[in-house]
């Protein structure tokens, strides 16, 4: 009995710290780094919206700081989400022009 209710609670706190809370975008905490991972929803439906170009997305969202480019075609930020130190990553593409294409979030071990 004790063993199920103890395996029942490890389960309860397991898949509660799995569930994805949103949050809309805010460019200040984003700036600083906060919350990044909650808002990643919010943010890609804008990108997908506005149809920014490489460098206004960069000016909007700062520079990443570890920074990937392909002949400038893929930049990356990285997320953090903070159940179990799970490292997500938001990629972004772009044409060889430097316009948008699209945006993905990625989890890399």
């Amino acid at each position: 009995m004790k063993k199920g209710l103890l395996l029942f609670i490890f389960l309860c706190i397991l898949l509660c710290s799995c569930t994805h809370k949103k949050m809309a975008f805010n460019k200040r905490q984003w700036i600083k780094g906060k919350n990044r991972y909650y808002m990643v929803d919010s943010l890609c439906e804008k990108l997908n919206a506005e149809k920014l170009n490489r460098s206004e997305i960069v000016d909007f969202l700062g520079d990443p700081k570890l920074e990937r480019t392909q002949k400038d075609t893929v930049v990356y930020y990285w997320l953090k989400s903070e159940g179990f130190l799970t490292v997500w990553i938001l990629y972004i593409y772009f044409d060889e022009d430097g316009n948008f294409i699209s945006a993905e979030v990625v989890c890399e071990d």
